[in-house]
């Protein structure tokens, strides 16, 4: 349905919190602990834990890259992503339930992979061990590195360059 689509990145800005928001809770939709609580308490934890998070990221990494995806100029998505000098670091790719499994995810991997390839740095991101997502990130050669606290650190190596 999304092959054709354009998908694009924006830099985020600050009329999209409303949007991350509803994104964030539509990641958490069958996450332990939470399905079973009154909606109220839910909405409500989960509001507080978006902010947290997002505070987060951004004092931890102001030269961050934090864009929107948009798919045909609409919000979709969210992609955080940091260049250190030694690796890009995925923060987080987040789409909205309507836009996953169309291969949406996998065309900006593979862009954010093809970087990474010409600069010769590897990609780490961070998964919780029994989310659905590391199958989709396996299938694009991220290899898990290390595990804590139910979390995996992934790492995707490019290969050398040609004639090396």
């Amino acid at each position: 349905m999304f092959q054709h689509a354009d998908v694009t990145l924006r830099p985020e800005t600050p009329g999209d919190r409303s949007f991350l928001l509803d994104l964030y809770l539509s990641t958490r939709d069958d996450e332990a602990g939470f399905r079973d609580l009154d909606p109220k308490q839910r909405s409500t934890l989960l509001a507080r834990q978006f902010a947290w998070q997002h505070e987060q990221y951004h004092a931890a990494n102001p030269h961050g890259w934090f864009t929107i995806v948009t798919v045909n100029d609409a919000p979709a998505g969210r992609l955080y992503l940091v260049r250190r000098p030694d690796c890009f670091h995925v923060l987080d790719l987040s789409l909205l339930p309507q836009y996953r499994g169309h291969g949406i995810g996998t065309r900006l991997l593979q862009t954010v992979q093809a970087e990474a390839t010409r600069t010769q740095l590897p990609i780490l991101l961070r998964v919780l061990a029994d989310n659905s997502a590391r199958r989709f990130y396996a299938q694009l050669g991220f290899q898990t590195i290390s595990e804590e606290n139910f979390r995996l650190r992934l790492e995707w190596r490019p290969p050398p360059p040609p004639g090396t």
